[in-house]
């Protein structure tokens, strides 16, 4: 697991386990003929926070938030008004997982119980013999 990091208390005998903060994906605006427009855009949005922004030739501008917070919200404002793409956050993202090699006499909700008890969500469950 990628995601999740391990850390020792100060006894070093157990670990507890803290979910990894992504950093949220580029914003990418096409369309953008004044640049200096589209900062003084960000800044109203953004207020104080930093974002980093690179420029290409075809009028698209790569917008990199450090907050994941200020991401929703940009992206709150641009659906509105300003023509982007984005990916979804790599937090919110859903995964098919398909478990192999369990035993048929596992019941499904200890399983569902054990991946809650890593920080998993089981959204549906498919048989086998679906």
């Amino acid at each position: 697991m990628d995601n999740v990091r391990f850390h020792y208390n100060t006894t070093g005998t157990s670990r507890t386990q803290q979910p990894r903060e992504h950093k949220p994906p580029p914003i990418h605006v096409y369309g953008v003929k004044n640049y200096q427009d589209m900062l003084s855009y960000l800044t109203t949005t953004l207020e104080d926070e930093q974002c980093y922004c690179k420029a290409f030739t075809d009028e698209t501008i790569k917008i990199n938030v450090y907050i994941s917070d200020s991401y929703r919200r940009l992206i709150k404002q641009f659906q509105a008004d300003v023509i982007h793409h984005t990916y979804q956050p790599r937090g919110e993202r859903v995964y098919r997982v398909v478990l192999r090699h369990l035993h048929h006499s596992i019941h499904p909700d200890i399983i569902k119980s054990e991946l809650e008890g890593l920080g998993h969500t089981a959204r549906k469950r498919i048989s086998a013999t679906d």
